[in-house]
């Protein structure tokens, strides 16, 4: 029997229900349509606007290339543009020189040029805050900004890092004015979208940019409007009847018109980080039981969408680097050997029976709640003592980036991570290094590995990593990996747009127009 049955989500019913009860957009909807506003309806408000958060998914898809900018854009084919460079070049093994786009100012009248880049840079490195920019990109490698000329500048590292040039495509540049000893409540950038309000807890605008560089982009939409509906039948509902234009993430039982929702990778993994580091989750017995214990199979037909699949590491399918060979060996449900293996752990002397804490993050994902309650019931049934807290996103991130809280209970974190880079690299470092942002493993050999992979390009990084992802899999488990992702977009009549492996986090208002 399903254990997982009763787990059915809201009725549509209810759903509309809700849409009515917040009864906030009814007035607006023809306004909204004659002066080509669109309104997007996502799933969580964002902290903050700053263009050091747009690594997260919830600030990037308002802010990212909409309001700033940056040098180079990554495309979902995984190919490399242009943007307010026009060009690159390598000057040598740490050196890039990057060639600035003339005539670009920044929404507050301030000039883009190399200073700008110089001041973006620094600033990430130089916060007094928690930059998820650097975080996500810049913490395992320094990079400096050097000044050539007005519209000239290099990009040095203090390493040899092949992944610089994607990294920079995460690098938004915000005005020189910007200031560095708090988070943004607004991004001031160069984009083709001004940020115009923030209504807490109501809506985020962005306007059409009149003094846009680019007069050759075609830019249909004039006004965005982002409003927050945590209930994925909200969501879905608000598109179908005309209150919102795109809902950018639907839960797939909501996705039941294939005229308006749209299937699309999002290269989105979700797992369990093990803290490695607190016992009794640093005994290899412990980490491989919580693994047995999970139903995969049944997680996917229950919380997630047609297409998804069982992971076994950090990076999907469509990665170079991804290991095929260990996704014929998926941990297979098997409660009886995690029973077998806490008692071999316990006789050992293992203190099997602590408490440990699993840590989910609300809306991180469609049904993420629901999701965790079937983890802990998983846990339960074979002997875990757990305890299940859920987490508001700036919450969770505390307990998702280094330094994490000291002291803190032996825990299991819900974790999700998007690579949309292609390249393993981007994750291995992030994640399975003892430099790791958001990793627990740390080991010479493995720190070893990486390094090693991340010197190679071609076939022989793709191997490299290969190895990196069996090691991660097999010897050390330091993960409970789940699901690698697909989402559903609801998509309203009056608008075209196509869903990529970027939207979760960069939706270009730009991509958008009006049928």
């Amino acid at each position: 029997m399903n254990m997982l049955r009763g787990f059915s989500g809201y009725r549509a019913t209810a759903a509309m229900a809700a849409v009515l009860g917040f009864g906030l957009l009814t007035a607006t909807t023809a306004q909204a349509q004659a002066n080509k506003t669109v309104t997007i309806v996502v799933a969580e408000e964002p902290d903050d606007l700053d263009p050091c958060s747009a690594s997260s998914s919830f600030t990037g898809r308002i802010v990212h290339q909409n309001v700033v900018e940056t040098l180079a854009e990554l495309r979902p084919n995984g190919d490399i543009e242009p943007r307010l460079a026009t060009g690159w070049e390598q000057i040598d093994p740490l050196t890039w020189r990057y060639k600035l786009r003339q005539g670009v100012t920044f929404h507050d009248g301030a000039k883009f040029d190399a200073d700008a880049v110089i001041k973006a840079l620094d600033r990430v490195y130089n916060v007094k805050f928690m930059c998820m920019v650097k975080n996500k990109y810049f913490s395992n490698v320094k990079a400096t900004a050097k000044k050539v000329d007005d519209y000239t500048v290099d990009i040095a590292t203090d390493k040899p890092w092949p992944l610089i040039l994607i990294y920079m495509t995460g690098l938004g540049i915000p005005s020189p004015n910007t200031p560095s000893d708090k988070l943004q409540l607004n991004a001031i950038g160069t984009g083709p979208y001004v940020f115009d309000r923030w209504v807490q807890q109501q809506e985020i605008v962005i306007k059409k940019n009149p003094n846009y560089w680019d007069k050759a982009r075609k830019l249909d939409v004039e006004t965005a409007r982002y409003i927050v509906r945590k209930e994925s039948p909200v969501r879905s509902s608000m598109v179908e009847i005309g209150e919102a234009d795109l809902a950018p993430e639907i839960a797939v039982n909501d996705a039941t018109n294939p005229k308006t929702d749209i299937h699309y990778p999002n290269s989105e993994t979700t797992w369990l980080r093990i803290d490695m580091t607190q016992p009794p989750l640093d005994d290899k017995r412990v980490r491989q039981a919580l693994n047995y214990a999970i139903d995969r199979k049944a997680l996917m037909e229950s919380f997630f969408a047609r297409g998804s699949v069982a992971a076994t590491q950090a990076w999907g399918p469509n990665v170079k680097g991804h290991n095929f060979e260990i996704d014929k060996k998926p941990w297979p449900y098997d409660p009886a050997k995690a029973k077998q293996l806490l008692a071999e752990a316990k006789a050992a002397g293992v203190k099997v029976d602590t408490e440990i804490e699993l840590q989910g993050r609300m809306a991180v994902y469609d049904r993420a709640e629901e999701l965790m309650e079937a983890v802990y019931q998983y846990y339960t049934n074979v002997g875990f003592k757990v305890r299940l807290k859920m987490y508001e996103v700036a919450q969770w991130r505390r307990l998702h980036v280094k330094p994490y809280p000291d002291p803190r209970p032996p825990a299991l974190l819900q974790a999700i991570h998007d690579n949309a880079t292609g390249d393993a690299g981007f994750s291995a470092v992030y994640k399975h290094a003892c430099e790791a942002t958001s990793g627990t493993l740390c080991d010479p050999h493995m720190d070893k590995v990486i390094a090693e992979a991340n010197l190679l390009t071609g076939p022989a990084r793709a191997k490299a990593f290969e190895e990196v992802a069996r090691l991660s899999y097999e010897e050390y488990v330091d993960n409970v990996y789940l699901v690698h992702m697909v989402s559903f977009s609801r998509i309203g009549k009056r608008i075209k747009y196509e869903p990529n492996v970027l939207t979760r986090g960069m939706l270009k208002i730009e991509d958008i127009s009006f049928n």
